[in-house]
């Protein structure tokens, strides 16, 4: 929300519900009032194509633990294939998940290569 005061700005959800939601103002995680998501310029969106060719990506997603507490990398894998379909040359991806220390330079990194070429 903060970004999109200045700077256009797509917000990505795989949930198509979730984006319907946020497109009728409200906000599940209670951290943006109705009016203000409403009056936002933040364009939201389901569709991976709508989000091609962004300079910045940042990428926030859970890092759900089993029950040996080993952390579930599905989630942020799946956003690095995503991402790494739209972005080009020069792009620049922050993650913004909890994940245990290399899993951004030894597995989000090269699948962001293998998938963006």
């Amino acid at each position: 929300m903060a970004l999109a005061r200045r700077f256009p700005t797509t917000g990505f959800d795989i949930s198509a519900e979730r984006i319907s939601e946020l497109h009728r103002g409200i906000d599940r995680t209670d951290e943006v009032a109705p009016a203000v998501l409403r009056a936002s310029t933040l364009k939201l969106s389901a569709r991976p194509e709508d989000i091609r060719g962004a300079d910045i990506y940042i990428v926030t997603v859970p890092t759900p633990v089993d029950e040996k507490n080993e952390p579930d990398l599905r989630p942020v894998l799946s956003a690095c294939r995503t991402v790494g379909a739209a972005m080009g040359r020069g792009a620049v991806v922050v993650f913004e998940s909890t994940v245990y220390p290399g899993v951004t330079e030894d597995i989000c990194g090269p699948e962001l290569e293998r998938v963006s070429g």
